[in-house]
């Protein structure tokens, strides 16, 4: 939905399913993932049982400009296997889980302005797609397991934030030793390799969401890293843990957090001088 700035009203809702990542491309339209119960199977038998994830794109007037099937992507770019030759799918119903679709806003050494990103938990894959000709350009299946919020860094770099765990067991049994945690990983593509910078900052922090997470690494080098699951948000330096914060509700719960967002000072300038000079002359509008 959106809200208007003077008013608890919606200027309008979109009665989709649609979860995870909000994300503005170039063009100031949005990109969000969605859900259809394998509309587009052919096989009865899937069409039934599998969640397809969609990637939906809108503009900030509520205006559906596309919806497309993941899945149908995925068989149309000859990645069949991947999609139903890993698992018993008689027991996975949710076979892709789409938590990120992050547009390039800008060209890289991969990719173009206007190509998704896209995060594939389930997969633990990552995968780059480019909408204006429904072409997947580049996958890569781990060394990521799980994983959330993939981003662009810079024009060679993404960053990822790798949840590092089993899908299935207990809290305790999720991580294949007790001394592991969740990793940020930056993958270079001229190198083909990736490097984990976080490392000792994080081995100190021992961030363990299962479910969930979010990192995004800053201006400065340093690093937003979102617990999700434990409801702490913590800002490190390149060196060293600036703060942490943990939404506490009361002396005996935790509130939820979800996909928040660090901004600085100059992005937040102007939408602040927007409501400084706003006046709602009218409460009800």
């Amino acid at each position: 939905m959106r809200l208007n700035v003077c008013s608890g009203k919606p200027v309008w809702i979109l009665d989709r399913w649609v979860d995870h990542s909000t994300e503005l491309d170039s063009g100031g339209n949005l990109w969000v993932q969605s859900l259809d119960d394998g509309a587009h199977y052919e096989n009865e038998w899937l069409k039934e049982r599998l969640r397809d994830d969609q990637l939906l794109h809108i503009t900030p007037d509520g205006e559906i400009l596309e919806s497309k099937s993941f899945s149908k992507i995925l068989i149309d770019n000859g990645f069949k296997s991947l999609l139903f030759g890993t698992a018993d799918i008689s027991a996975k119903f949710d076979p892709i889980h789409i938590n990120e679709i992050q547009p390039a806003l800008e060209d890289g050494v991969k990719w173009k302005k206007g190509d998704l990103l896209i995060s594939a938990r389930n997969l633990s894959t990552l995968f780059i797609y480019r909408p204006d000709n429904g072409k997947i350009i580049w996958h890569k299946t781990g060394p990521w397991m799980n994983q959330h919020s993939a981003q662009f860094v810079d024009y060679h770099t993404i960053s990822v934030f790798d949840n590092n765990i089993i899908i299935g067991p207990p809290d305790k049994f999720k991580f294949l030793t007790a001394k592991e945690t969740n990793r940020v990983l930056i993958y270079d593509f001229i190198t083909d390799k990736y490097s984990e910078p976080y490392a000792e900052l994080l081995s100190i922090a021992r961030p363990t969401t299962s479910s969930q997470g979010r990192a995004q690494i800053l201006h400065d080098g340093g690093l937003f890293l979102e617990e999700t699951d434990h409801g702490r948000q913590l800002r490190f330096t390149k060196k060293e843990l600036l703060w942490s914060r943990i939404n506490d509700y009361d002396a005996l719960r935790i509130g939820n957090i979800g996909w928040g967002r660090y901004l600085t000072e100059e992005e937040v300038s102007t939408p602040i001088a927007a409501l400084k000079d706003l006046k709602c002359s009218n409460a009800n509008q």
